[in-house]
């Protein structure tokens, strides 16, 4: 019996795929898909091959992607005997993980002080994209509180990484007054770690990283506040921040006492288990 030949038009890849060793695949010179098959081995066309019996082809005067599926030429492939499988191919969306690109919340470019074009700034879009995201680390805020449920903070917050000092429970929300006097918390929460890329206000130099809040300074601040607060799931915690300290008036001199000394000791000398 002489070889079966069959010239299918195909003006967009296809793949297919046929059992067995005998079947020759090539493209004809008039820009159409030829199948002969013939008692050739299929190794002279390696270079098509995908792997195992699928073989890859395309038009070579397509430039462009068709617009249409063909759909004569699938069921003209799939009605074949020889064929068990085809499937034209297209053009699919992937997004490379991991690449930095720039945040776009609406205030980020009001942050000069992260980047901006006289890279008199923190260098911080450098750090993002060598992969610095704050992602992994553990920062608590030691302040007046802070809004866990801030829209820019409640996908980073951690609860484990706050607690009450001033009240005694581990809620770290700040008490709310008239003067708005106990938003510093939140406002460094939101420096450290505000989410990227939700279409609300700025970034975070630290945008993957877990925030919480040690409330503090809501109350009186004794030697007992400050090592409490200082020494917070220390096995869970990576960064404590304390934007804070005694007056700023240039004569007054003052630090941590006893407790707070202690709090810091341990947190630089006992291993974390």
């Amino acid at each position: 019996m002489p070889p079966r030949s069959e010239i299918l038009s195909v003006p967009h890849p296809l793949i297919v795929a046929l059992p067995g060793t005998e079947q020759l695949f090539e493209m004809t010179s008039d820009s159409s898909l030829s199948l002969r098959f013939a008692s050739h081995s299929p190794s002279a066309l390696l270079r098509r091959g995908v792997f195992g019996d699928y073989y890859h082809f395309r038009h070579r005067t397509v430039v462009k992607r068709s617009l249409s599926d063909h759909r004569g030429t699938q069921v003209r492939l799939e009605r074949d005997p020889k064929v068990t499988w085809a499937e034209q191919q297209v053009s699919k969306k992937r997004k490379k993980r991991d690449i930095y690109q720039e945040p776009s919340d609406p205030k980020f470019r009001d942050q000069w002080y992260l980047y901006n074009p006289n890279h008199r700034d923190l260098n911080a879009r450098s750090a993002w994209e060598l992969g610095y995201t704050g992602k992994g680390v553990v920062v608590s805020i030691l302040d007046d509180g802070i809004e866990k449920n801030h829209p820019d903070l409640m996908q980073n917050y951690d609860p484990d990484a706050s607690y009450d000092v001033n009240d005694g429970d581990p809620d770290p929300q700040p008490r709310y007054t008239q003067l708005n006097d106990n938003r510093h918390g939140t406002r460094c929460a939101g420096e450290v770690a505000a989410v990227a890329n939700n279409g609300i206000c700025g970034v975070g130099v630290a945008y993957n990283a877990k925030i919480g809040g040690v409330r503090m300074l809501d109350g009186e601040v004794t030697d007992m506040v400050e090592a409490q607060s200082l020494s917070l799931n220390p096995q869970h915690i990576d960064v404590y921040s304390a934007s804070w300290g005694p007056e700023d008036d240039g004569k007054t001199v003052d630090g941590p006492a006893k407790l707070a000394k202690e709090a810091f000791l341990r947190g630089v000398t006992e291993v974390c288990v």
